[in-house]
């Protein structure tokens, strides 16, 4: 008896070490586990901060960029006052700035007294002036860096004088015509604006980010306190931001990392101890089972919790906004499946061109959602100043596979729709052709297939084009709706599609859009979703315009021809009844055009004419300049670094900025072996 009872208290004693040993292997897997899941979902909050950073900033800074061509001008004639205005203007306009101003340099100011200093902030709904005092700006990085290095700068926070808080400072020099350096345009943004946006997502709750200046100093933190924390005590995650070499910090307490993990192991042990007893007296398999389960439980919801991190992520990439405009109407939708995808779509528009696309990557998972999210980036980057589809089809292809992905690749198609005209160009990379849908009838665009994005190492990618007519709605989809299966394996298929789209009786994107999805759920009939539902509809839409007045001149490609078309310009705003300063501006930029078709469209001693029509409508002034010689699209043209002086300055590029910041729309279309330009400012009502 007492022999036995010693191997039973043996067998507690054995069976207790296995259980604390298991569940200590178990937690210490969990933990490297957790440790690698975490860092890799500081690297999407960094990135996702950082973006989100640098997208806010861009814009301020775009702002300040698009003010300063009319800020130079007032300062180069000595109005400065016109300056208060714009002021007023982009405080109004922007509630993310507090304050702007215009400071000029002392030197400046002895040649030229008649500039005046001028200062602007924000108190509740009104905009007050604040007085300058010069002396009190001299060591400050917005005033003396634009002077010394004759850049932009963006400052490290300090608290303000004249807002009692903290705020940072965007500076921008101004010259002259002369290229002489009168003083600084400036604009202050809050730091509490700052902050929101690196606090607006946060994956783990107590999470602190820290921004860190190129010295190392904390400048800015999402709980107001300014020291690193404890490595001891907190995941430190660290990534670059901005080009300035300021550095962001992410800071995740342990606790919060490894806390289901903590709680976890505690009742992983107290169960086990129970069970240990209870196998003696009962049954000793118990144990296996209910720790099997527990683990599997604990795996499921960390597995759910970054499906639906990476979900958001991928409905976030792609536009939520339809633009509002009375030539082309936009709809679109996406419905995930529970498993991650790579559907996307996009589209903006450039120059009176509507970009857009649709693609599918293949496979599943973070994979395929990250080459997806590359793709839509390499599709934006690519459009902002390419307009040929086969181009940045074949670029985005050539991209991807150096990205030596293996196994994946994307079907895709990108079209380009000039507005004015309705002329569709596109380029198929072995995605469905899309539908067209038209008085209640439904066909398909003819497209080459060509191969998916990523798929060959070399192949030769085709370009098409069509004229898109009018009421008639471009229905792009990926195979998720072709493919929905119902219970029984049966595909919905292109045919139940049409039939679909021709049930709608209606071209309207959005009606299309619903109507579908209608009849895709009652096709499958509540069978799991296998595969991402994406759909884009455009239905282009020609705008009749009434001519008031039209005018041509034809010139020849010969310098002296230049002078005859300033002489029309003027004849046609004299007769539109154009105000002197819309004619002044005009001209600048009609002439700018004009003269690089007559001096550069055609090959040195060969004759060409340079045809250039004017027209008033009710609503706008319409100038369209046409050429037969060499193709050349100048809306593709890199634009002018403004933030260099004109020695470091690239040759070319302002002819076009000037252009685009006087007309307010510029369209390119190589047409019939024609270069036509189209120009447009609207008359004010």
């Amino acid at each position: 008896m007492q022999k036995i009872k010693g191997y039973n208290i043996l067998g507690i004693v054995l069976a207790l070490l296995l259980v604390f040993v298991v569940a200590g292997v178990h937690a210490l897997r969990d933990l490297r586990r957790l440790s690698r899941d975490s860092e890799a979902l500081a690297e999407l909050e960094l990135g996702y901060v950082n973006l989100t950073l640098n997208e806010a900033m861009n814009d301020i800074r775009q702002t300040v960029f698009d003010l300063s061509i009319p800020v130079r001008q007032l300062v180069d004639i000595d109005r400065t006052g016109g300056v208060v205005n714009l002021a007023k203007g982009i405080l109004s306009n922007n509630s993310a700035m507090c304050g702007c101003g215009l400071v000029f340099y002392p030197s400046y100011v002895e040649t030229h007294p008649d500039c005046e200093d001028i200062g602007l902030f924000r108190d509740g709904d009104k905009i007050r002036n604040v007085p300058i005092k010069r002396e009190e700006f001299v060591g400050t990085e917005w005033y003396d860096i634009p002077l010394k290095e004759r850049r932009d700068v963006w400052t490290d926070p300090y608290v303000s004088r004249v807002y009692g808080f903290s705020v940072c400072t965007f500076a921008h020099p101004i010259f002259n015509g002369k290229d002489q350096l009168a003083g600084v345009f400036l604009v202050d943004i809050p730091t509490d604006w700052l902050k929101h946006k690196i606090s607006e997502r946060r994956i783990y709750g107590n999470a602190k980010f820290l921004l860190l200046n190129v010295s190392g100093k904390v400048v800015l933190s999402s709980d107001d306190s300014f020291e690193i924390p404890d490595e001891r005590h907190n995941f430190i995650y660290r990534g670059a931001i901005g080009n300035r070499g300021s550095e962001m910090i992410l800071s995740v307490p342990y606790s919060i990392v490894y806390a289901d993990v903590i709680n976890d192991g505690i009742f992983t042990a107290f169960i086990g101890l129970m069970i240990v007893i209870l196998m003696l007296i009962v049954l000793f398999g118990t144990l296996r089972g209910e720790r099997s389960r527990q683990k599997v439980e604990t795996e499921s919801r960390l597995m759910e919790k970054e499906m639906n991190i990476a979900h958001d992520i991928q409905m976030g990439m792609v536009p939520a906004r339809f633009p509002d405009r009375p030539d082309v109407k936009i709809f679109a939708k996406m419905v995930p499946a529970k498993e991650i995808g790579g559907d996307f779509y996009d589209f903006f528009i450039r120059d009176e061109k509507l970009f857009f696309c649709i693609g599918d990557v293949s496979g599943k998972g973070v994979p395929a959602s990250l080459l997806m999210a590359t793709s839509r980036i390499m599709f934006r980057t690519l459009g902002d100043r390419e307009s040929n589809p086969r181009i940045i089809v074949s670029s985005m292809h050539s991209r991807i596979r150096e990205l030596e992905r293996r196994n994946m690749f994307v079907t895709f198609f990108a079209g380009v729709l000039d507005l004015p005209t309705g002329t569709l160009r596109y380029c198929n990379a072995g995605h469905n052709p899309p539908a067209i849908v038209e008085d209640g009838r439904c066909g398909f665009l003819p497209v080459k297939p060509n191969t998916p994005l990523g798929f060959l190492r070399k192949y030769s990618f085709t370009m098409e084009d069509t004229a898109l007519k009018a009421d008639r709605t471009l229905f792009l989809y990926t195979d998720g709706v072709t493919e929905a299966m119902d219970r029984n394996q049966e595909l919905f298929g292109e045919e139940r599609m049409k039939n679909a789209l021709e049930a709608c009786g209606s071209t309207d994107p959005e009606v299309l859009t619903e109507k579908t999805c209608e009849a895709v759920g009652k096709f499958v009939a509540g069978a799991p979703q296998s595969d991402d539902l994406t759909i884009l509809a455009i239905r282009y839409i020609p705008q009749q315009e009434t001519v008031l007045l039209e005018k041509s001149i034809t010139l020849e490609n010969n310098r002296k021809e230049i002078a005859r078309l300033g002489e029309f310009i003027e004849e046609f705003a004299a007769e539109a009844g154009m105000e002197r300063k819309e004619q002044l501006d005009i001209n600048l930029a009609v002439e700018e055009v004009a003269t690089n078709c007559v001096l550069y469209s055609y090959p040195d001693g060969s004759k060409g004419t340079v045809e250039v029509t004017a027209r008033k409508t009710p609503e706008k002034y319409v100038f369209i300049v046409k050429d037969s010689g060499k193709p050349f699209d100048p809306t593709s043209a890199p634009e002018a670094d403004l933030k260099r002086n004109s020695y470091e300055r690239r040759k070319g590029g302002l002819g076009i900025f000037l252009v685009r910041k006087v007309m307010d729309t510029i369209n390119y279309e190589y047409s019939g072996r024609y270069n036509i330009l189209t120009l447009t400012r609207r008359i004010p009502q």
